[in-house]
C-alpha cells in the first residue's frame, strides 16, 4: 500500500501550499513506514530547505513543519544509532513543542522504539 503513495501523489496537481506541505508530510511518513531512511533523511534535507526558501510560506505555517521534520529526523538518529536512552528526552521534547503537525503520529513512533 505504501509504495501507492508516491504513485498517487506524484498524479497528484496542488494548488495551495499547505496541501503540498501535507503532501510532503505524507511522503516523509511513509519513507519512514517503509524503513528507507537514507531516502527520508535527503527528502527531510529538501523539505527543509523548501521550507526555508519558500516566501509564500508565512513563519506560522513553516513552524509546526519544520519542527516535525526536524524531530522526525530525531527519531530516525535514535532508531539508527540504538540510542534508546534518548526516547524519554525526545518524548519530553515533543510534549513542550508548542508548534508542530502531527505530533501524535511522532509519538507513536517512539512509543513503537521504545517496545521493540
Amino acid at each position: 500500500e505504501y509504495d501507492k503513495v508516491f504513485e498517487n501523489l506524484h498524479n497528484v496537481a496542488f494548488f495551495e501550499i499547505v496541501d503540498k506541505l501535507y503532501a510532503r508530510i505524507l511522503i516523509g511518513k511513509t519513507y519512514y513506514e517503509t524503513c528507507e531512511f537514507e531516502p527520508l533523511l535527503n527528502y527531510i534535507d529538501a523539505s527543509l530547505r523548501f521550507l526555508a526558501d519558500n516566501k509564500s510560506i508565512s513563519k506560522i505555517r513553516r513552524i509546526p513543519y519544520a519542527n516535525f521534520f526536524n524531530s522526525l529526523k530525531k527519531i530516525i538518529y535514535i532508531e539508527e544509532h540504538s540510542d534508546w536512552d534518548s526516547i524519554p528526552l525526545l518524548k519530553k521534547e515533543l510534549s513542550h513543542i508548542q508548534n508542530i503537525e502531527n505530533r501524535k503520529w511522532l509519538l507513536e513512533k517512539l512509543e513503537g522504539l521504545e517496545h521493540s
